[in-house]
């Protein structure tokens, strides 16, 4: 591949669905036509099975902390591009390993392989050098060209004006730099047959297997002996010995899920949660969001709290990457034996309280 044209994907048709489930759209209605009431109401009423696209998932125990793990290529890929579940253990966000990998040791099919996330990233940022280039040169031409006039001096081959130029304008971007050839170290995670060996799995979050497997019924968990996981042993497999705690993150997560959030890990900006639109391919997340557990007792509810001096370090932290500090107070019933989720969701409350840091000079009177 010479020089090869670095078109970026229409993350439209790549991520349609938010989740992994498939869902039919009503009919559309029209106010004149009567039949079209009669369609609508007829599907409304009777709507057809919801399509489940399953997957699976395994529970691993290292050091007392449940870690689950996707295997499967194909089902990596479903719940990432269904509601980006879930992170690569190797990569920023989706598992990618594989494919930027293949593409450095210049292994064969590498070149038919879609840009990764982190090669995109890489092609904006040549982007925006050639474009800052670019805008330079114009700059000094037309600066040098105007101490001209002012000295009463001809100008030579007058250019006509610089349009604007913008990133996108920018084509034939050199992937060619993504290559770098083959290392010593690379020598255990290629086979005798020059196939490159999977090294990455993909981990999700305990909340989020949760989620797939009891709210939307698309997840297998199984344990390290092959035995399928569900209801309570689930639960509990995936606490890791605090079912409370672990309840109270799952209920927050949850109740932003069905808002349509889409909810990834906010542990690199020292909060539980960030909220995305849509999600980390389309734009960065607008929301950061604290956990906080209340009940009836008060004493307990001061310990719960945030010392004031970590409030403001968040405060400050979210602040600087330009995200909104959100606390979620969650207030969830007493445990019982017989544990049924959706009654223990609509038992359970969570407040929303947007935090901001207090100015001076935006608070004058």
């Amino acid at each position: 591949m010479n020089n090869r044209s670095a078109k970026r994907p229409n993350l439209n048709a790549l991520y349609p669905n938010p989740l992994p489930v498939k869902v039919k759209a009503l009919p559309p209605l029209f106010l004149h036509n009567p039949l079209s009431w009669i369609q609508y109401v007829a599907e409304y009423l009777f709507p057809e099975e919801v399509e489940r696209i399953k997957c699976r998932a395994v529970i691993h125990k290292s050091a007392g902390v449940s870690i689950v793990k996707v295997l499967a290529g194909k089902d990596q890929d479903t719940l990432w591009s269904m509601g980006f579940f879930g992170k690569g253990t190797l990569s920023r966000s989706d598992p990618s390993w594989f494919t930027r990998t293949s593409r450095r040791l210049n292994l064969e099919g590498s070149d038919q392989l879609p840009l990764t996330s982190e090669e995109i990233t890489q092609v904006r940022r040549q982007e925006r050098k050639k474009f800052k280039e670019e805008r330079a040169k114009a700059e000094q031409q037309e600066l040098e060209n105007q101490k001209k006039l002012e000295k009463g001096e001809a100008i030579e081959n007058v250019a006509e004006p610089v349009a604007p130029i913008r990133p996108s304008d920018i084509v034939k971007v050199d992937i060619e730099s993504m290559k770098t050839g083959m290392r010593s170290e690379d020598a255990d995670i290629v086979d005798d047959e020059g196939k490159l060996i999977q090294q990455e799995f993909m981990q999700l979050m305990p909340v989020e297997a949760f989620f797939l497997s009891s709210a939307l019924g698309v997840l297998d968990v199984y344990d390290s002996e092959g035995n399928l996981l569900e209801g309570r042993k689930l639960l509990e497999a995936l606490a890791n010995n605090d079912l409370e705690g672990f309840l109270n993150n799952y209920v927050v997560y949850h109740h932003f899920r069905s808002k349509g959030w889409c909810v990834r890990s906010g542990v690199k900006f020292g909060t539980d949660y960030l909220l995305y639109k849509r999600g980390p391919p389309f734009t960065h997340a607008e929301f950061a969001v604290m956990v906080v557990p209340t009940s009836q007792d008060e004493e307990q509810n001061k310990k719960n709290c945030a010392e004031w001096w970590l409030a403001s370090s968040i405060g400050r932290v979210v602040g600087g990457v330009k995200k909104t500090l959100v606390y979620s107070y969650v207030e969830i019933p007493p445990l019982s034996s017989e544990f049924e989720l959706k009654l223990f969701l609509k038992a359970s409350k969570v407040t929303d309280i947007v935090y901001r840091r207090w100015l001076p000079m935006r608070s004058r009177d």
